[in-house]
């Protein structure tokens, strides 16, 4: 087939043919010289018995969990961070001098 290309290509007569023309007309020139008359047909695709569906696990994997889920771990101080206004202001007023320093540290 290369040499039926290069031939071609060589050849004047088709000098203005495209990429996909030249190796039309080389695989025409090689087919006659194998004496193969007829082009290939298309291969059909055998249909196959088709799967059933995979079983759904009873258990819960990770796709199960919102991905915005909050972390389940919490400070020693969560309730006073879910605290708002004067509820707020009057536990941090029971908090000791160090635990203050410490809730403040932690923001």
């Amino acid at each position: 087939m290369k040499e039926n290309i290069n031939a071609l290509n060589d050849d004047p007569k088709y000098s203005g043919l495209g990429g996909m023309e030249l190796l039309i007309a080389a695989d025409k020139m090689t087919r006659e010289a194998l004496g193969i008359s007829e082009s290939p047909k298309p291969l059909k695709k055998e249909e196959k018995e088709k799967k059933p569906p995979a079983k759904i696990p009873d258990h819960k994997t990770l796709s199960d969990i919102p991905p915005a889920a909050p972390n389940a771990v919490s400070s020693a101080f969560a309730q006073l961070d879910k605290l708002h206004g004067a509820a707020y202001e009057a536990a941090l007023e029971r908090l000791t001098e160090d635990q203050r320093a410490r809730y403040l540290d932690s923001r």
